[in-house]
């Protein structure tokens, strides 16, 4: 489902839905599928190559910020709902079994082909610690964003319940989200800012790829959510030309983004904007910076469903709902032709990279995401 639907308002606005469904947001997965994808398979075309390869590996990382981005976004919905129907070891309960159900089955059916094609396992990824590793020794490297998310779903509650805890009154609605969000984006930027001068000395390979460094990820896209909640009429105020500019300015940042990101490798750059006075408190805001950026795209494509044109609907709509399997399937299907289909060429080669992941993901998903889903609603109505 990738419609937003805040209740407990005094007639809430609701944009436009196509179907079940916010033709917005499947652009918005659709998009973030897309650069992950293209991230990597365009080495494909870029050898000698190196400084285009690192732009398409950098916007693939922009498409993993997007899926944060929108993820909070759609889970700040249930959160709020969640809150206003209190934050007890029930309601907590049912909403985390309704996140796993919908994001496990699948990790661990693509986990365990891929560990019996290298034939090597590890306990790691089943219990999703991958990312406390050095990172060339993952399996489904992919997976480590789904880790980063899975600990924000965990977690994420259980803040909400110990302010709830704190406070006087009892934690509800959109507000004990939005505090709850803010404190997780200020306390885990202080604990990079305090990892890069050397006063928290967790060990961390790459701290933004920490879990708990990053448990911030997807905060932005829950505040979005909240404020959506809370002022129904910044939907109705984001349509037409208002919504095109936020879109606009918004992908201008990305791209601003992105243009640090490919010349903060340049030592002569470095020098000459001063980076070594102010890079811990870049490097310690750079991803979230990211996700606020894509959080005001995301409201922006939520309040105008009806922008996208018709004819382009049902091919975006089938892209967005495969995304979760193209996310997973996918790089495994690079690997396996680098071995076996390396000599086709990379038109070729990507070509059949392409057919095998859509092709696949469309398998997985008939036959384990929307059963799972199914039993979901069964076992978990919500």
């Amino acid at each position: 489902m990738t419609s937003l639907v805040v209740t407990g308002l005094a007639q809430p606005w609701q944009p436009a839905a196509v179907g079940s469904r916010n033709a917005g947001l499947d652009v918005a997965r659709a998009a973030a599928i897309l650069l992950v994808f293209l991230a990597h398979t365009t080495s494909f075309f870029t050898a000698g190559w190196p400084r285009l390869q690192l732009s398409f590996d950098q916007f693939g990382q922009m498409g993993v910020e997007l899926f944060f981005s929108l993820s909070g976004f759609l889970i700040g919905g249930l959160l709020i709902r969640l809150a206003r129907g209190g934050l007890d070891a029930g309601g907590i309960g049912r909403f985390l079994a309704r996140r796993w159900l919908r994001t496990l089955p699948l990790y661990y059916a693509v986990l365990t082909v891929v560990c019996l094609w290298i034939g090597r396992f590890e306990w790691r990824p089943y219990l999703l610690m991958q990312n406390f590793g050095p990172f060339d020794q993952r399996i489904l490297t992919v997976s480590w964003s789904l880790v980063m998310e899975e600990y924000f779903y965990l977690f994420f509650p259980l803040l909400m319940a110990a302010l709830g805890a704190m406070s006087l009154q009892r934690c509800r609605g959109a507000g004990c989200v939005a505090t709850a969000a803010a404190g997780l984006l200020l306390g885990c930027t202080a604990a990079r800012v305090a990892h890069l001068l050397g006063y928290l000395p967790i060990p961390a390979e790459n701290f933004q790829y920490h879990p708990f460094y990053r448990l911030d990820c997807a905060a932005w896209g829950v505040l979005a959510a909240c404020m959506a909640a809370r002022w129904p009429g910044i939907g109705a105020g984001l349509q037409g030309w208002r919504g095109a500019l936020a879109a606009a300015i918004s992908l201008g940042g990305i791209g601003g983004l992105n243009a640090m990101f490919l010349h903060l490798p340049d030592p002569a750059f470095q020098l000459a904007i001063g980076f070594p006075n102010w890079g811990f408190a870049w490097l310690a805001t750079e991803q979230s910076l990211a996700n606020l950026t894509w959080a005001v795209l995301v409201v922006a494509l939520w309040a105008n469903p009806g922008a996208v044109p018709a004819p382009l609907r049902p091919g975006i709509g089938w892209l967005s709902l495969l995304s979760y399997s193209i996310y997973l399937v996918h790089l495994p299907i690079v690997s396996a032709t680098e071995r076996h289909a390396a000599a086709l060429g990379p038109t070729l080669r990507f070509l059949v990279v392409v057919g095998l992941t859509l092709g696949v993901s469309g398998l997985t998903y008939a036959a384990i995401e929307r059963p799972f889903l199914r039993l979901r609603d069964r076992l978990v109505p919500g």
